[in-house]
C-alpha cells in the first residue's frame, strides 16, 4: 500500500508539473512575441525619426520612358511659371459637404481654400453638397430648414462660377441630390466630365482648413516619390477653445501622424489614404469609385489601390486643421464608425485573398504591409496590452526562461519599461520639434495614458467584430460627425 500510494502521488505530481509547464510555455511565447513586436515597432519609429533628421535630397521627378501621363504632368509642373493657362497643371480640390450638419462652416472653408492655399497651376474648387434624404430633412425644425435653404442659396449665388482675377482659381458647386454618404457625393464628381481634364485631385472635408503650403508639399512629394497618392497630417484647429476633448484628440492626432504613421510606413513600406487632406494622381483615382456600403470608404479604396500595385505615401509636414467633435457622443459615434469600417475592409481583404490570390506576384514587403495594416490590427493590440501589463506573467520572469543570459542581466518588466521609456524620449523629441509649446503638456499626458488608450481601441475592435457578427455586413447608415464651433480667430 505505501508503495502504491507513493506511485499515485508521483503520477499526480508529474501531471501537475506538465500542466504548469504547458501554461508557462504559452506565457513565454506571448512574452517573446510581444517584446519582439515592440522592439520592431520601436526601431521603425526611431528609424523614421532619424530619416526625418537626415533627409535624403529629393530627386526631381524624371520623365519615365513610355509613361506619357508622367511626362505630361512633369512638363506642366516644370513650366508652372508659363503665362499660358493651357500649359499649367490642373488641380481639382473636392470638398464633399453634408449641408444639414455643415451649413455653418462651409463658407469659411471655401474662403480659406480659395484665397489662402498656395498653388502652382490652375486650381478648381468643387463643392459637392447633399441635403440628405427626405427622411433626414423631415427631422429639421423650421428654423433649421430656413438656415439650410439660406446656406444652399448662398453657395450658388456667392460661390458658383467665381473666378479669381488672375484666372488661376475657380469655384464650382454640384448638387448631389439625394445622396446619403460621402462616397456617393465623391462618385458624382469623379464621374463628371470636367475631372477628365484634371492632373491632380485633392480631397478635403468641409471643416478642413489646410495650411497654406500643404497642397504644394503633397504635390511635390507625389512627384518626387512617384506615388499615386500622398496623405497629409491632421490637427484640431480649435483645440484651445474646444476644451479637454479637443485637446485630447489633437494630442492623439499628433502622436499618430508624426510618430506612429511614419514608423508604419518605414516598416511596412506603405501608407494609407485617410479620406481628407490628401492628393491623388487624377489618372489613378479615375480608375475607381468609392464604395458607399463601407463605413470607411477611404480605407476600402486604400486596400483596392494597394492590391492593384499603386503607391501611397505619408507627408506629415503637409498639415490641415479640422474641428473637434462636438461632444463625447459625437466622438463615440465617429470612433465606432471607424472601427466598423476597418473591420469591414479587413474582411474584404480576406475575401480578396481567397478569390484573387492576394499577394501572388506582389512585392513581398508590400504584401506584408497590407497584412500588417489590416489582418494584424487585433493581434498587435492584444500583444501590446500583454507588453504594457507585465503582471500578466505571474509565474516568474519569462525573459529568464526565454533567454537565460539576457534574463540574468535584465528582467522582462525592466525591458518593457525601457521600451516604454525609449518611446517616451522619441515622443518628447518629436513634440519639442514639431508641436506648438501650448500643446506640449496635452501630448505628453496623452502618451502617459497610452495603456488606457490601447484598451479603448481594443474594446472598439471587439465591438465592431460583434456588431458585424450579429447584424451581418449589411449596409449601415453613414453618420456625419457633429463638429464644435470655431471661434472668430479660428475661422
Amino acid at each position: 500500500m505505501p508503495a502504491t500510494l507513493y506511485m499515485q502521488r508521483k503520477l499526480t505530481r508529474n501531471r501537475i508539473e506538465r500542466v504548469v509547464t504547458t501554461e508557462c510555455t504559452l506565457q513565454d511565447v506571448i512574452a517573446a512575441t510581444s517584446i519582439s513586436l515592440n522592439l520592431v515597432l520601436l526601431s521603425s519609429w526611431w528609424s523614421a525619426f532619424i530619416s526625418d533628421i537626415n533627409p535624403q535630397t529629393p530627386q526631381p521627378a524624371r520623365k519615365l520612358r513610355g509613361n506619357n501621363e508622367e511626362e505630361e504632368l512633369t512638363t506642366k509642373l516644370d513650366d508652372a511659371s508659363s503665362s499660358s493657362l493651357t500649359s499649367l497643371p490642373k488641380i481639382t480640390v473636392i470638398i464633399p459637404c453634408y449641408l444639414p450638419n455643415e451649413r455653418s462652416i462651409i463658407d469659411s472653408t471655401l474662403r480659406h481654400v480659395f484665397t489662402k492655399l498656395e498653388i502652382f497651376g490652375v486650381l478648381e474648387v468643387v463643392v459637392v453638397y447633399s441635403l440628405g434624404t427626405l427622411r433626414q430633412q423631415q427631422v429639421l425644425t423650421k428654423s433649421q430648414s430656413a438656415e439650410l435653404s439660406l446656406a444652399e442659396e448662398r453657395l450658388w449665388e456667392q460661390w458658383d462660377g467665381l473666378v479669381s482675377e488672375d484666372g488661376l482659381r475657380a469655384v464650382r458647386i454640384i448638387d448631389a441630390h439625394g445622396t446619403r454618404t460621402k462616397a456617393e457625393s465623391l462618385n458624382q464628381v469623379l464621374a463628371s466630365p470636367s475631372l477628365k481634364c484634371a492632373d491632380i485631385v485633392a480631397i478635403y472635408d468641409a471643416d478642413h482648413h489646410p495650411d497654406s503650403d500643404s497642397l504644394k508639399l503633397m504635390v511635390s512629394k507625389l512627384l518626387s516619390t512617384r506615388s499615386d497618392c500622398v496623405q497629409g497630417s491632421t490637427y484640431i484647429r480649435n483645440a484651445t477653445t474646444s476644451g479637454l476633448l479637443g485637446g485630447c484628440v489633437n494630442a492623439e492626432f499628433f502622436l499618430t501622424h508624426f510618430i506612429f504613421f511614419p514608423g508604419l510606413e518605414h516598416l511596412a513600406g506603405t501608407a494609407f489614404f485617410g479620406g481628407s487632406n490628401a492628393v491623388w494622381r487624377a489618372a489613378t483615382l479615375r480608375k475607381y469609385t468609392f464604395d458607399q456600403s463601407m463605413q470607411t470608404e477611404d480605407i476600402d479604396l486604400t486596400l483596392r489601390a494597394l492590391t492593384d500595385g499603386h503607391k501611397i505615401t505619408f507627408c506629415a509636414s503637409a498639415r490641415s486643421g479640422e474641428l473637434a467633435p462636438r461632444d463625447l457622443r459625437a466622438l463615440w459615434h465617429q470612433r465606432v464608425r471607424w472601427a466598423l469600417g476597418w473591420e469591414q475592409v479587413t474582411r474584404r481583404g480576406l475575401s480578396l485573398y481567397n478569390s484573387k490570390g492576394l499577394g501572388r506576384g506582389m512585392d513581398f514587403r508590400k504584401f506584408l504591409g497590407i497584412v500588417f495594416l489590416f489582418g494584424g490590427r487585433l493581434p498587435i493590440a492584444l500583444l501590446s496590452i500583454a507588453a504594457i501589463f507585465p503582471t500578466f506573467y505571474e509565474d516568474g520572469d519569462p525573459l529568464a526562461r526565454i533567454a537565460p543570459h539576457l534574463g540574468s542581466v535584465i528582467s522582462y518588466q525592466q525591458l518593457a519599461t525601457a521600451e516604454w521609456g525609449a518611446l517616451l524620449v522619441l515622443v518628447m523629441l518629436k513634440t519639442l520639434s514639431e508641436a506648438s509649446s501650448k500643446h506640449w503638456l496635452p501630448i505628453l499626458m496623452m502618451y502617459s495614458m497610452s495603456p488606457l488608450y490601447m484598451l479603448g481601441q481594443l474594446g472598439l475592435m471587439f465591438k465592431s467584430i460583434c456588431d458585424i457578427q450579429v447584424d451581418g455586413d449589411d449596409e449601415r447608415d453613414w453618420v456625419v460627425t457633429l463638429r464644435s464651433e470655431a471661434s472668430a480667430s479660428e475661422q
